[in-house]
């Protein structure tokens, strides 16, 4: 189910919550929400939260925020990657090596050393982190985040 909240995109999915590793113990999560606001005209992230009501009425917040330029996974073998462009799972040989030098100061495209330019979605992006637990705890740090909206969401415009 979609809804909008604040120019947000908002997800809603049933779970449970790993309140301690430990003992094994979990608390119902009676709603999930996630969130994300997009760099404008693109499908890219510049902070995302998951929020989960757990039962009893307590919230747990995942926030993560980008900060610095996204790695861009075709050079992982994404999205044809490569430069022969046949992808993940190709026969190179036994000491294939590849570099790749790209601009990545745009959130939602790569531009390759020639000047042309690429949208490209799968990016890796490294976050600051913000995690909230009802009122009392809390944490801070950072992280890496891929976050890919693909298809129609109406609610950024996006078709």
């Amino acid at each position: 189910m979609l809804t909008s909240l604040d120019d947000t995109l908002w997800h809603q999915l049933p779970t449970t919550f790993d309140h301690d590793l430990k003992s094994g113990e979990t608390w119902p999560v009676k709603n999930l929400q996630l969130g994300a606001t997009l760099h404008p005209g693109t499908r890219r992230f510049q902070m995302a939260t998951l929020t989960a009501r757990l039962e009893g009425g307590i919230d747990f917040v995942l926030r993560s925020e980008a900060i610095g330029s996204a790695i861009a996974m075709q050079g992982l073998g994404y999205s044809g990657g490569y430069n022969d462009r046949k992808g993940l799972g190709v026969w190179r040989g036994a000491n294939h090596v590849e570099t790749d030098v790209w601009d990545v100061s745009a959130p939602a495209q790569i531009v390759y050393p020639n000047g042309s330019a690429n949208a490209h979605w799968r990016r890796i992006q490294p976050v600051a982190v913000h995690a909230q637990l009802g009122a009392s705890a809390e944490s801070h740090g950072t992280g890496s985040m891929t976050l890919v909206l693909s298809g129609k969401i109406p609610h950024f415009g996006l078709e």
